[in-house]
Order: structure tokens, then sequence, then C-alpha cells
């Protein structure tokens, strides 16, 4: 009698998709998404975690192929799923270790002369993303620009100022919805300010930049393979990380291979590792991005068009809702003592094998990096860097 032998191959990367939750997940893959878009950008910094809370304010009140373009966009999973995870997915922002602060607040800014709310979208605003309704004049357009900049400078230790620039609130704006994310928290392990030294970063033009590498030895996690050499620098709190992405061979390469499979295989198979030499910039970096031309071009037009339909968050007396601006702006320092990030986004709506020998890691030329919530893997901030810079006055 012939037997049978059925082999069963388990994929890690795969077992990991499947018990990672849809909104961090929907939240990597997005900002996985935005990277394709910026891939021509020599340097770039945003919140992935930001601008899909920001916009998942908005989606509450959408209704047919509105709602259904902003849901492919953002991968927000069925409706259920979606209130539940983003309510479970605010305790990320719930840190208890002194050496880490931690913080999103979502905000809603109407002008009720201009707008009629929808009762149930300002509930479920309150119930999952703890946002409440302030009521301002809009007729005092630059008034209320100052309350609202105010407002997300208090939830970024000042780090964002400004966001919403002059003329932002504008004769037609209705609502307002703002998201502002802050982080700042000391490394695991401090790199020692007498190690650092002034070296070459050879840029994206290969010409080499002075900047100071802060180094170290001692055991981290790494994952490599033919496209990326990984590093993870965790912090003293024990639950988010940076990670470093320095191409094996090429940027060009190494951004081709950034999609949601390989981001998830790559955490995965994180080791530990001794270093006999690790070597990383100092950097201060920020980017303002206006992406009423970017998420149109993703796959959601209509939400930005006069055909919108956001009745389920209300009417107005001048026209039809739709989306008319969406601006993100992040910060984000690195250096010996640890990362503080800050991020905002408002969206305006208009009536409009043995173990290894010890390894060498220096991040000497244009590299990725994501600092991550570790327990849901979630990107919450993601850049490029290829002109580091750092200064103790800026």
């Amino acid at each position: 009698m012939r037997k049978v032998i059925t082999v069963i191959i388990l994929l890690p990367s795969l077992i990991y998709a499947q018990n990672l939750k849809p909104i961090p997940r929907g939240i990597n893959r997005f900002g996985l998404d935005v990277c394709e878009q910026f891939r021509a950008e020599p340097d770039y910094l945003f919140s992935p975690a930001s601008i899909s809370a920001a916009l998942g304010m908005t989606y509450l009140g959408a209704k047919g192929v509105t709602k259904e373009q902003i849901k492919e966009v953002f991968y927000y999973p069925k409706d259920d799923e979606f209130m539940d995870g983003f309510a479970k997915f605010n305790t990320v922002f719930e840190s208890t270790d002194s050496a880490t602060e931690i913080s999103m607040a979502n905000k809603l800014w109407g002008d009720e002369s201009r707008i009629n709310l929808v009762p149930d979208f300002l509930e479920k605003n309150k119930t999952y993303f703890d946002s409440e309704l302030k009521v301002l004049d809009f007729n005092k357009a630059e008034e209320s620009r100052v309350i609202i900049n105010d407002w997300i400078a208090a939830n970024t230790n000042h780090k964002i100022k400004d966001l919403l620039e002059e003329g932002f609130i504008s004769a037609q704006s209705v609502l307002v919805l703002t998201n502002a994310l802050y982080f700042k928290s000391s490394w695991a392990k401090k790199f020692d300010p007498l190690l650092t030294y002034e070296g070459n970063f050879i840029n994206d033009q290969n010409a080499p930049l002075k900047v100071d590498f802060m180094s170290a030895a001692g055991y981290y996690n790494t994952c490599e393979d033919e496209f990326v050499d990984m590093v993870e620098l965790p912090y003293a709190d024990g639950k988010f990380s940076f990670l470093v992405l320095l191409p094996k061979n090429s940027m060009k390469e190494l951004q081709e291979q950034l999609y949601i499979e390989n981001y998830e295989r790559w955490t995965l198979l994180l080791n530990r590792r001794e270093f006999e030499f690790l070597a990383v910039p100092k950097f201060k970096t920020s980017s303002k991005f206006k992406l009423e031309e970017t998420l149109p071009s993703m796959g959601m037009p209509i939400p930005f068009s006069r055909g919108a339909n956001f009745l389920g968050l209300g009417t107005s007396p001048l026209g039809n809702i739709f989306i008319d601006k969406v601006v993100h702006q992040t910060f984000l320092e690195f250096n010996e003592e640890g990362t503080e990030a800050a991020a905002a986004t408002a969206v305006g709506m208009a009536a409009r094998s043995m173990p290894p020998p010890p390894k060498r890691f220096i991040a000497d030329r244009p590299f990725i990096y994501i600092l991550r919530h570790i327990e849901t893997n979630t990107i919450l901030f993601m850049g490029k860097m290829s002109n580091p810079a750092y200064s103790e006055d800026n």
C-alpha cells in the first residue's frame, strides 16, 4: 500500500500577518504605499498613524463610493472592526514608563452656522477616537486658525507650529479634523557622546558630507538579506524601537522592496547578534506635505470632488461637503539620548545557523528609518534620510 505523506510548510511572515490586527496592518500598508509616492524625494518623514487616524475620523461620515475609496486607500476593515480597532489602537499611546512620553490627540473644529453635524457622527468620534467638537466662528478665519494651531503645538510639545497656513480656513470651510501625535523616549542603551565622531556620509548625489556619527558596540537585533541590512535600536520602555534599513545594494532597489510582506518578514526575522561596531548619524529633520493631490492619485478622487458623499457627517447650507485640504507636518530628532518625534494632520472639509561572528554596521549612506510600536508592529513614523544634519540650535 502506498503511503501519502503531506508536508505543511508554515511561513512565519504569513502567520505573523494573520495575527496582526487589521488597524495596525492597514496603517503599515498605507504607509508603505505613501513611500512609493515619495520615492523620488531625497528626504521625507511622515506618520502613517497620524494620517490614518485623521482620515479615520472623516471616514465615519462617508457613504457610498466616497466611503469605499477611503476604505481601499487606508485598508480600513469592515465597520465594526474599524471602530473597535481604533478604540483599541489608542491603548498604544498609554505609556506607563517614565522614560517615554507618547500621546495621540484628536479634535473636531466646526462652525455651526455652516454645518449641521449628525449626532451619530459626533458620538462615534467621541467613543472611538476620543475626539470632541470645538465650536468656532470661521468668519473669524485668522482667529480660528490660531486657536487650532495653538492646540496642535500644545499637543506636540511645540514641535509642530503653524500647521495651518494663512488661508487654510476659507469662506467655504465648514469643518476641520485634526490629529496630533507626539513621541519622546530615551534609548535602552544610550550612546556615549564621547564615542560620537565626525565622518563622511555619502549622499544620494555620491558626494561626501561631514556629519556626526553616534557609535556603540554590543548586542542588537538585526536582519539581513539580499536587499536590506537592518538593525533595531530599542527604547528604554521596551515597547518601541527604531529601525534603520540600510540598502544592501542601492536605495532604488530597497524602495522597490518596501511592501507589507517584506516589512513583516524583516521584523519577524530580527535576531539578537553581537556588534563589534555600530554607527548611525545624528540628525534632525522635518517635513510638511499637502496631501490633497497625493491621496486622490492613490485611489480616492471622489472624496475630494463635489460628488463626494459625506451625508453621514452632516449637511451644509453652503452646498455639498467634500475634503478640500489635507496637510501633514512632522518633526524628528535622533541623538545620543534618544528620539523626539511629532506629527500633526489636519483635514479641511469644505462645501468642496552557528552563531555568526561580531557584525559591523555603519549607516554612512542614504537609509530608510522606521519608529514602531513593537507589540503591534505599527509604523508610527517613517522616513528616508539622504542628508543628515544636526545642530543644537535648531
